[in-house]
């Protein structure tokens, strides 16, 4: 597994890679009997791969506010297309412990991330305390805590 790629397609070229995953190589949409959970939100690129691999549906934690294909920048997922259907992308699944996840990493873990002494001694909890109604304004929110949205709606 290369750490710089996507999950999505990790996630792809494992079932790709496993014949009882793939039951029929020679199907025209091989995932369309998968379901595939995520942290975040699926990029526009990854989105894109998906709704090409013919994909079931998607979970996700947490929106991606910066790069989501299923919404919240562009819905790849959903717009028309000529040639490949659409899928549904819900998001909201296990939202609290998707944003745990992320700021765990990007908090402690991320030892290639650029320094942020501000975030030295911050509480690891899924609300933010950048948050609009907490001082913060969205841009401000988006440049402290990226790739996750604080909405609790889910897309269905």
């Amino acid at each position: 597994m290369q750490s710089t790629r996507h999950a999505e397609l990790e996630a792809i070229d494992y079932i790709l890679s496993n014949p009882e995953l793939t039951p029929d190589p020679t199907a025209e949409h091989l995932l369309h009997t998968t379901t595939l959970y995520v942290t975040v939100e699926p990029c526009i690129m990854c989105g894109s791969a998906l709704r090409q691999m013919g994909i079931k549906e998607v979970y996700y934690g947490c929106g991606n506010d910066r790069f989501g294909g299923c919404g919240s920048v562009l819905a790849v997922n959903e717009d028309d297309h000529p040639q490949h259907a659409p899928y549904r992308a819900s998001m909201g699944y296990l939202r609290d412990e998707a944003i745990m996840i992320l700021r765990r990493f990007y908090l402690t873990e991320n030892k290639n991330g650029r320094s942020r002494p501000f975030e030295i001694g911050r509480l690891l909890t899924a609300s933010s305390p950048y948050s609009k109604g907490k001082g913060g304004s969205s841009a401000q929110n988006r440049n402290l805590t990226p790739f996750y949205t604080e909405s609790s709606t889910s897309n269905s």
